[in-house]
């Protein structure tokens, strides 16, 4: 490789490995810039420069819900921070249509009637609707005082929400609710003074459980090494506990969590499935509760040498299957991020994938029989694709299928009801993210659902970027990727990080 820089490049170190035995281990998520020396050329005679308006042109999908029938996907389109709710066609013939046109701010948490004929959403503080089939949205309620945390009950007839505990102010914290969407008519279940969140239903909907008591305590410091003019602020979390309270009202149990716990999810209508790491990110243990008796009992625990690393937008917590016989979770006690299943009662985990990658954000079939999640393909960093464990008879003999190939990542997969589909999210040196749509067998072909870059917008004039290795710091290889600029010479010059 050269010496010397003479056009514009980034390199960046990007995650590509197993940490046994290594002083540290980059992730994909995680990429760091190397120092370079840079000098920049003038763009070629010609060329289209790429301007901010071009960025801003550019939307960005997300959050795709599968219709009841399976034929329509829900999701948010983002454009300069303002997002809107649209719904596209499954079989991606149709330019997706848009049901909301706010002008400003986000929309967040939609989900559909039980017959698909209507969309639910949170805005401005309130839930709202509109028709699938396009219309006027309008709120199912209004309130002085703004809802949050709207979750849809399993028989989607009523929801949950959490709201300030008073609206004249005399209260302080939060109230846990719930509201038939047929009557209006409303419960209070719970309050905090402190405030609450992560309510979820069990699958009978007979339950909630929710966090609560967590605080947030600033504490402003000024030592005399400074000087009185400067002072510091120290923020200090106290941790929640997790609860569970009667969907028809009562009083709220207190699971006695340890601290640091996250997660939590319903098993089965009696049982709670959480994550707790320890104070030195050294252990993560999996904790099963009974709510009948508040008690906790450990499924699970993995221990690390050195720290526990695998990133917080993996899905690395435990998911219990839908019929609650399974617990899959992340582990990466072979040096590689990979899925385990592991039966829901306790006892040996099974390793699903294997090999020389990362698997990440895996998700259950409706029927509990099946888990997609998304690998990088050993050697290929940069390329990802969707997978499918099928677990139909049972972890030790679980077999997996690749459903996309070639070049670019395929992220996040998302089940439709019948378990015939998978939406998913697709990016390359070319393309911005969009959304795709692909059956769920070998060899079946995707098809778009969105085209989020400006038709303006020359593909082809994007730099494929170049695998490469650089020596770190300890002199041990450091993963990267080169962009150079097209028809330019160049010559490379940098120093590790």
């Amino acid at each position: 490789m050269p010496k010397s820089f003479l056009l514009s490049l980034l390199l960046v170190q990007c995650g590509l490995g197993g940490k046994k035995g290594i002083h540290m281990r980059y992730t994909l998520p995680a990429i760091v810039a190397a120092t370079l020396a840079i000098a920049v050329q003038a763009a070629p005679a010609g060329s289209k420069s790429f301007t901010i308006e071009d960025l801003i042109d550019i939307w960005h999908p997300s959050d795709p819900v599968w219709s009841p029938d399976g034929q329509h996907v829900l999701f948010v389109w983002d454009r300069a921070g303002v997002s809107n709710l649209y719904v596209a066609n499954a079989s991606g013939n149709a330019k997706p249509a848009a049901l909301t046109h706010f002008l400003a701010g986000a929309v967040t948490g939609a989900f559909w009637s039980r017959d698909g004929k209507t969309v639910y959403f949170p805005h401005d503080g309130d839930l709202w609707q509109v028709p699938a089939a396009g219309g006027d949205p309008k709120a199912v309620w209004t309130t002085s005082a703004p809802e949050t945390n709207i979750v849809l009950s399993p028989d989607g007839n009523q929801v949950a929400f959490v709201r300030p505990g008073d609206a004249q102010g005399a209260r302080r914290g939060s109230d846990l609710c719930v509201r038939s969407l047929a009557t209006g008519k409303e419960t209070k279940l719970a309050h905090d003074e402190a405030g609450l969140g992560g309510v979820a239903w069990s699958p009978d909907g007979s339950h909630l459980s929710y966090s609560a008591g967590a605080r947030t305590i600033r504490h402003d410091d000024a030592p005399e090494y400074s000087g009185a003019k400067i002072i510091y602020t120290v923020t200090e979390r106290t941790p929640g506990q997790l609860f569970v309270v009667s969907a028809a009202g009562g009083n709220p149990v207190a699971l006695k969590t340890p601290v640091g716990f996250e997660g939590a999810r319903w098993v089965d209508a009696g049982h709670l499935v959480f994550d707790r790491q320890s104070a030195d990110f050294k252990k993560r243990t999996v904790y099963v509760a009974d709510i009948s008796n508040a008690s906790l009992r450990p499924l699970h625990e993995d221990v690390e040498e050195q720290f526990w690393s695998i990133p917080g937008n993996s899905g690395s917590a435990a998911q219990p299957s839908p019929d609650g016989k399974w617990i899959a979770f992340l582990s990466d006690r072979d040096g590689w991020d990979h899925l385990y299943v592991m039966p829901a009662t306790g006892g040996e985990a099974v390793q699903i994938t294997k090999g020389k990658f990362e698997a990440w954000r895996p998700v259950w079939s409706h029927d509990g029989k099946k888990i997609a999640f998304d690998a990088n393909e050993p050697d290929k960093p940069g390329d990802r694709r969707v997978g499918i464990a099928d677990l139909s008879k049972g972890p030790a003999q679980a077999t997996v299928t690749y459903l996309t190939a070639g070049r670019g990542t395929n992220i996040a997969p998302v089940w439709s009801l019948d378990e015939a589909r998978l939406a998913y999210q697709h990016s390359d040196a070319h393309h911005s993210a969009d959304l795709f749509a692909i059956e769920a067998k070998a060899g079946a072909t995707p098809r778009r659902l969105t085209d989020s870059m400006p038709a303006s917008m020359d593909r082809d004039a994007f730099v494929e970027p170049e695998y490469v290795h650089f020596p770190g710091a300890d002199g041990q290889p450091v993963p990267g990727w080169l962009f150079v600029p097209k028809n330019g010479n160049y010559i490379l010059k940098y120093s590790a990080c």
